[in-house]
């Protein structure tokens, strides 16, 4: 009886909220831009995958102080789309800003939010090399964010 009234707690017991999770993936370029991927979540886990020109290749997994991700989670919100999702890529008005330039060679960022209850699922795809001035602050964000994770040696030199 006891067995039973465990397994029917267990099943009517709420599922355990989805950890709130930021994933940034950066492409490469016509050069040695390095292609990553990093993961982590306020539960503190890390994942950091390198492709291509990053000192470690392949999936390495680390620890995530919560001060840490909090600090990267504020970092990446001035970038966070208000609603939905946003590409700011090519001559997409998000990108070229007020001119219509477009400077090639740069990588692109794919930031995505996803669980801890507060919004559904976001993404934002940046490419760093947008002319428009909104863009170009975006992508200072962007660019500056790996620094405030532990993963530069397994990036290397940018």
């Amino acid at each position: 009886m006891a067995i039973h009234l465990a397994a029917l707690a267990a099943l009517l017991s709420p599922a355990p909220a989805e950890a709130e999770t930021i994933t940034l993936e950066m492409s490469g370029c016509y050069g040695t831009c390095p292609i990553y991927r990093v993961t982590v979540d306020e539960r503190g886990n890390g994942v950091f995958v390198g492709k291509r020109f990053t000192w470690v290749s392949g999936e390495r997994h680390f620890p995530l102080p919560t001060a840490t991700f909090d600090r990267f989670r504020r970092h990446l919100e001035a970038v966070r789309p208000k609603s939905g999702d946003l590409t700011a890529t090519g001559l997409s008005p998000a990108c070229a800003g007020d001119t219509n330039l477009l400077v090639s060679d740069g990588p692109t960022a794919t930031i995505s939010w996803s669980g801890g209850g507060q919004r559904a699922r976001q993404t934002l795809v940046l490419y760093l090399s947008c002319p428009g001035r909104e863009a170009r602050r975006w992508s200072r964000t962007v660019q500056s964010a790996p620094d405030l994770l532990p993963i530069g040696e397994y990036i290397g030199t940018r």
